[in-house]
């Protein structure tokens, strides 16, 4: 790890480099304003037991995007296949105490046991009367809630824009989406088949990430990926690819072959007439 310089220029409120740095062999990147937890950088290729960043930090290096993950103590993963969010982690409950439109915490009744910031960089859900709508809130920290039935605190980065009150509104509490990632293939491999086909990928490693430890996943731009059959873009109008069961990436021949099954991937750069593993942009999040 490489400790942070002045000329990442922390006054701008991001963490930048705006020009390569050939004497530490850094090329010129943006990361998430704000994101920084330690003063230790964690380039791309490095993983460290420590959170270093927020989960979810966007890192932009050329014209490749990452987001920072923690990958799930289940398993490691695997590089050139995508991860999935394992959010089995979710909490609906009641608000314990009326909030008004301004606030920025909310006081929520615990349907099972919470720990402190088990769902800071989450998302809060609110809706009432009307269950076809909710609004959308960011989660900057919550407090613990021992067991089921305890009140704990829900603290937000935006202040509420609409009243909470106890007797029409229902909570809903998702962790970050990056928070806990799996790898299907290694699922596969390991002959655990729980969530298959039921996943969609949030990312793509570019090395092996093990289990319990944190590190950067691509989600966009030129992008090492395991193709299904290994000739993935060879013949006529193949270019479309798509996220396939186990997350590498097959071939979307016309609108009637998967579109309504799998996930959109990217496309091909040269096709892979060489094997299974293809340089393909990816295509998730920018």
């Amino acid at each position: 790890m490489k400790k942070i310089g002045l000329i990442l220029a922390r006054r701008l409120r991001g963490d930048l480099l705006l020009t390569d740095d050939p004497l530490a062999n850094r090329q010129a990147r943006i990361i998430s304003p704000g994101a920084w937890l330690t003063e230790d950088e964690q380039g791309v290729m490095e993983i460290d037991a420590v959170q270093n960043y927020r989960a979810g930090t966007r890192l932009a290096i050329d014209e490749r995007v990452y987001r920072y993950a923690h990958v799930d103590a289940e398993r490691k993963a695997r590089p050139a296949y995508g991860v999935f969010p394992k959010m089995t982690t979710s909490e609906t409950g009641a608000p314990q105490a009326d909030a008004d439109a301004g606030d920025y915490v909310v006081y929520c009744t615990a349907v099972a046991g919470v720990g402190v910031d088990d769902y800071a960089e989450g998302y809060l859900e609110v809706w009432g009367i009307d269950p076809n709508f909710g609004l959308m809130y960011k989660i900057k920290s919550n407090t613990v809630a021992a067991a089921p039935g305890a009140t704990f605190a829900i603290t937000l980065y935006d202040a509420l824009v609409a009243d909470v009150a106890i007797a029409t509104e229902t909570l809903r509490l998702f962790q970050n989406p990056y928070l806990n990632v799996v790898s299907m293939r290694q699922r596969q491999i390991d002959g655990v088949a729980t969530d298959w086909r039921k996943v969609s990928a949030i990312g793509v490693p570019n090395r092996f990430i093990p289990a319990d430890k944190w590190g950067w996943i691509q989600t966009w731009g030129p992008c090492v990926i395991v193709g299904d059959s290994g000739t993935e873009g060879v013949a006529d109008s193949e270019r479309c690819m798509q996220f396939g069961d186990n997350l590498s990436v097959l071939r979307l021949r016309d609108l009637g072959d998967g579109l309504g099954r799998h996930q959109i991937g990217g496309f091909v750069l040269p096709p892979t007439t060489d094997g299974y593993r293809g340089l393909f942009n990816l295509q998730i999040t920018p």
